[in-house]
């Protein structure tokens, strides 16, 4: 990981060899059926609400008792935290505001924990120059899960779950249509679009059909479960264009974003607000309030 991202808060890339003959617990926080158990494995809860109720009345502190605890979760529960009376103080004295957009946490997390490594940096700055996202323009993020519709090829799919790409397409041109009226003495320039995929084939739609306005890095869209089965070079350019996907997607002004945890967490990181993230099924209503 410190390829890409660097500790900052705390030193979370501290060797494993230093703790291999420590007593270690490890705790799977999501559905039973998801992770493959082993000896001394805890993992007690079949729904999250069973969880959460867990949660909400422990001692964390005192839970985690071992001098190695490993925590792997597929839930988010961090809102939740601050709702626990033995955790109340800490969020108290961290400064935590109970009025704060959705996942933002995820953001003050990533902000303690990481900072980009020199040489993600270095990628990210040529990128924006390149793709012409370091003018002034407004910058519009458009994030397009393709993955689960790939799969499965349109098989067995019920059509309202088929992700309409053409309709991101096309609240991103409405949505610039309505910023440049509301905006018609600052936006001199043309509104930029970044498009994060994992298609190509919207890339090249994006790319053909919205010349003006649609830009996307120059990389084979790829899942990390796919990595693993390339070189180790491959795995390591796989990732650096993943990252790059997700920070250029996190500092545009605005975002459309597919209801997946790559576009959630990308809003968190710069901690975007209801009035500047829309999920596409939300688009119409959103654009006709803006304009």
């Amino acid at each position: 990981m410190d390829t890409y991202l660097v500790p900052k808060g705390i030193e979370w890339n501290y060797s494993t060899e230093n703790i291999k003959d420590l007593d270690t617990r490890i705790h799977f926080l999501g559905k039973k059926n998801h992770f493959r158990k082993r000896r001394n494995d805890v993992n007690q809860w079949d729904t999250k609400t069973n969880f959460v109720s867990w949660l909400l009345q422990t001692d964390i502190q005192a839970y985690f008792d071992r001098p190695v605890e490993k925590v792997v979760s597929n839930w988010y529960f961090a809102d939740f935290l601050s709702q626990n009376p033995f955790l109340g103080q800490n969020v108290h004295e961290l400064g935590i505001r109970s009025e704060r957009s959705e996942y933002s946490l995820i953001g003050c997390a990533f902000d303690f924990l990481f900072q980009k490594s020199r040489e993600l940096e270095t990628r990210l700055d040529a990128a924006r120059r390149s793709l012409g996202l370091a003018s002034k323009a407004p910058k519009l993020g458009l994030q397009i899960r393709m993955g689960d519709v790939s799969l499965y090829r349109y098989r067995g799919l019920p059509k309202n779950d088929r992700i309409d790409y053409k309709g991101f397409m096309n609240c991103a041109r409405v949505f610039g249509e309505a910023l440049a009226r509301r905006k018609v003495n600052t936006v001199s320039e043309t509104v930029k679009w970044f498009l994060a995929t994992d298609a190509t084939a919207v890339k090249r739609y994006a790319l053909k059909n919205y010349p003006l306005n649609a830009v996307t890095l120059n990389i084979t869209p790829q899942h990390t479960n796919s990595l693993a089965k390339t070189t180790n070079s491959e795995k390591i350019e796989g990732m650096f264009g993943i990252m790059m996907d997700h920070f250029l997607l996190s500092e545009c002004d605005f975002l459309i974003l597919s209801k997946s945890t790559f576009g959630k967490t990308a809003a968190a990181l710069f901690f975007h607000s209801e009035g500047t993230s829309i999920y596409e099924d939300a688009c119409t209503e959103q654009l006709f309030n803006l304009g």
